[in-house]
């Protein structure tokens, strides 16, 4: 989930802190990438296939002469499985949604009548962001099963297996987190270890990430940078104000004070300084599992020996092993070879510039082919 309308809050009041920057402003320098946004994301647009998908993204990163670090999740703490209980729930719904669909279509081929009275089986026809009220047809349906598939997005502990197995062969680093992959990037980057993280969840904020870059795209250059220095500044807020004003709007570990969003929570820290002195000051009573204080420790709490990732930071020679197991995986012959003829060159260019930059001496890439 993330923090519940953060962006409004930062589109009202630290718009500054949000610029459109070029790639190449992160040329020859680490970026931490939570990989499980991107595992979903990519298997959302080419329908529940990755491995292409990843490649794709890394030939945008490396023609910039970014040095990619892909982060992967690790356990979960224990305070975020409500979270998770919901998600399981909503999948479940999701899938009997598309049971009834499909069978509605079985029953409407054979009897064409039932689409006089679809209202009754409790599907809901969009066309041009209305719920239509006319008459609904076989194709409206088909449409309307094909949205909901697309939304039905199977990601497995095999897959992320499998794109480890893909990123060793390609000489690309990775680290399994300890916890969640989004609070290691963000960690990364408060101890200068990576120049910045890329995710879509804005959780890496409160976590401390200095450089947030969202809204990646296959297919451009630019990308969508949040200056967190500058966020705070505009917000007239501590890091720590900060924390709890994400926590008030809506967090994945704990509950929050019903009727409290994400502007007003700001209004109220400003006032009052902290959710004890709110929780004092307002009428609301906070619901029994509003934890605030342990939601604070996750997202404040340090990483243990942070330091040691600098070694694994180095990408690596390619193994042409690679090659064969993208056949197998059905990808284009197009991006097969960009990689056997374009990836070496890349890494030799992002190490011939990291050998001339002293600002990430201690996470410079190496061969160790």
């Amino acid at each position: 989930m993330g923090i519940k309308n953060l962006r409004s809050l930062i589109e009202k009041y630290a718009n500054d802190s949000v610029t459109e920057v070029h790639l190449n402003t992160f040329k020859n320098k680490v970026v931490a990438i939570d990989t499980s946004i991107y595992m979903y994301k990519i298997k959302h647009s080419n329908n529940n296939k990755f491995i292409e998908g990843f490649i794709k993204q890394l030939i945008r990163l490396l023609r910039n002469q970014i040095i990619p670090l892909y982060i992967f999740d690790g356990k979960p703490p224990p305070e975020k499985s409500l979270v998770l209980v919901g998600r399981k729930t909503q999948k479940k719904v999701l899938k009997a949604k598309i049971i009834k669909v499909e069978d509605l279509i079985i029953k409407a081929r054979k009897e064409p009548d039932i689409l006089k009275d679809i209202q009754k089986y409790n599907v809901k026809i969009i066309k041009n962001h209305k719920v239509i009220t006319e008459p609904c047809t076989i194709k409206d349906l088909e449409e309307e099963c094909q949205k909901l598939r697309k939304r039905d997005i199977s990601v497995t502990w095999q897959d992320f297996e499998t794109l480890k197995l893909v990123f060793t062969k390609l000489g690309i680093p990775y680290i399994t987190s300890n916890g969640e992959a989004e609070e290691l990037c963000a960690k990364l980057c408060k101890q200068n270890i990576v120049h910045a993280c890329m995710s879509a969840d804005m959780d890496c904020l409160p976590f401390g990430a200095c450089k947030f870059l969202r809204n990646f795209s296959m297919n451009k250059n630019y990308i969508t940078q949040i200056d967190l220095a500058v966020l705070l500044e505009k917000l007239e807020v501590t890091h720590d104000q900060f924390i709890d004003i994400c926590i008030l709007s809506g967090c994945d570990y704990c509950s929050k004070i019903a009727g409290i969003g994400c502007v007003k929570a700001h209004k109220l820290i400003k006032k009052h300084g902290d959710i004890e002195t709110i929780i004092q000051n307002i009428k609301k009573t906070p619901p029994d599992n509003f934890n605030y204080e342990r939601a604070r420790e996750l997202f404040k709490c340090e990483y243990e020996n942070i330091e040691s990732y600098t070694d694994t930071i180095k990408i690596s020679s390619l193994n042409m092993d690679i090659i064969e197991m993208l056949i197998i995986h059905n990808v284009s012959e197009k991006t097969i070879r960009t990689v056997e003829n374009s990836f070496q060159k890349y890494y030799q260019k992002i190490e011939s510039g990291s050998s001339e930059s002293s600002e990430f001496t201690e996470t410079s890439i190496g061969s160790s082919g």
